[in-house]
């Protein structure tokens, strides 16, 4: 996809891209953010409990965490993981980034560590009645995209 000089944000984003960012939930102001390389925080509607993403795309890298995650519950994880994935292929970056910020339940921090999550960059989060940096497990992942 072709991008603006000196930005990260894509031209003319995909119909496909599009449809996808606003199926995680993303209104259109957080769809542009998203795409000029802001950090978007935002809650996904299509849960029962409020699970909140914070997505970043930053030089070729998609960054995609799910913030105060309380459990795995439905294998909300692997969902999400999946989603994210077909989104980075969609934006044709290299890398996937995944990550949990702010994980209080140790279990589920176990188990992220047992797929090959682990501590990585605090984040910044600012918004829902925040301001402060939290501290997040990652996994970076390559992405196959022709």
């Amino acid at each position: 996809m072709p991008k603006r000089p000196g930005s990260q944000l894509l031209a003319r984003p995909s119909r496909r891209t599009l449809i996808e960012l606003h199926k995680f939930g993303m209104n259109a102001k957080q769809r542009r953010d998203f795409l000029q390389g802001e950090q978007v925080i935002f809650e996904d509607p299509s849960t029962e409990k409020s699970v909140i993403y914070v997505f970043k795309l930053d030089r070729g890298i998609f960054r995609a965490g799910i913030w105060d995650l309380i459990s795995d519950e439905s294998g909300a994880i692997m969902n999400f993981s999946n989603q994210a994935r077909s989104l980075g292929q969609t934006l044709g970056v290299s890398h996937l980034e995944l990550f949990g910020a702010d994980i209080r339940n140790t279990r589920l921090a176990r188990l992220l560590a047992k797929r090959g999550f682990s501590e990585g960059e605090s984040v910044f989060i600012r918004g829902y009645g925040f301001s402060k940096h939290v501290p997040t497990l990652r996994k970076m992942e390559r992405l196959k995209n022709e």
